[in-house]
């Protein structure tokens, strides 16, 4: 039954038009199904002492109703995130298994960031998982100590993107030890990597010239894709092409100039699940 449910949502979103599934899960039936772990990332595991607060105009306090305007200026402001309507925030602000924290500068609204407790974990567990932040990045970091001492909280567990070079460049000149990762507990499956290009024909332009740009192409069959750099050409299982594409632990290395052009488009930026994550 969970196979026949899993066919069927990755053709129904093929067909409404989607280039990429996030999946919620790591399960083998994923794998199975052509998923693999990808978007890449750097992790870390704070405590109350593991950065330096910020100076005094830095606060942190509970998002609240109020707040969903200012918090999605500030997404807005994130250069990889996903479309929201205004509404979406609204509603976020009443999803029980999440706590929202607003950093404010000097009692202006600079960052936020979306705590959730482990699955299975009680509310009084003083563990917590960053599922999304947006916003100032040194506002986020020195805030940090706020939060932990407002919330009460033992331990929060980060993952930034490995395109967020400031954060991680932040973290990385405080000492805080990162280790790579991928998107946890989520798998990517790639649909359409034809659709995909075409969506991104202004993402390809701006990494590489019109002459390469031309010469490139992609084919998507039933069990693989072929990407092709006028008589270059590689054949790749569909696991290995959402790896290439997005990033991950199985993405192969692909000799010659068609390897160089690819690996100036991938792997693409990817946004963390964080409030779409159902």
């Amino acid at each position: 039954m969970a196979t026949i449910l899993l066919d069927h949502c990755i053709k129904e979103s093929a067909r409404a038009g989607a280039s990429l599934l996030l999946i919620s899960g790591e399960r083998g039936i994923y794998r199975r199904a052509h998923a693999v772990d990808a978007g890449p990332t750097l992790e870390a595991r704070l405590t109350p002492t593991s950065i330096e607060p910020g100076p005094p105009p830095l606060t942190a306090r509970r998002g609240t109703a109020e707040d969903w305007f200012a918090c999605a200026s500030l997404y807005q402001s994130e250069p990889v995130r996903f479309v929201r309507r205004a509404d979406f925030f609204r509603q976020s602000f009443q999803h029980a298994h999440r706590e929202t924290w607003v950093i404010d500068w000097e009692g202006s609204p600079a960052a936020y960031v979306v705590l959730s407790r482990h699955w299975g974990t009680s509310r009084e567990d003083r563990r917590r998982v960053v599922a999304e932040y947006a916003g100032w990045r040194a506002a986020l970091a020195e805030g940090l100590p706020a939060l932990f001492e407002a919330g009460g909280y033992e331990q929060i567990e980060l993952a930034v993107p490995t395109h967020d070079g400031e954060l991680a460049g932040i973290f990385a000149r405080r000492g805080l030890g990162l280790r790579p990762g991928t998107l946890e507990d989520h798998t990517i499956r790639l649909l359409d990597v034809n659709r995909l290009m075409r969506r991104l024909g202004p993402y390809v332009a701006a990494r590489l010239p019109r002459s390469q740009a031309r010469g490139l192409s992609f084919l998507q069959e039933e069990d693989g894709c072929i990407f092709r750099l006028g008589d270059q050409k590689v054949a790749l299982s569909l696991a290995q092409s959402a790896a290439l594409v997005v990033g991950g632990p199985e993405a192969p290395e692909v000799p010659g100039e068609l390897g160089r052009v690819l690996a100036s488009l991938f792997p693409v930026p990817f946004p963390m699940p964080g409030m779409n994550y159902v």
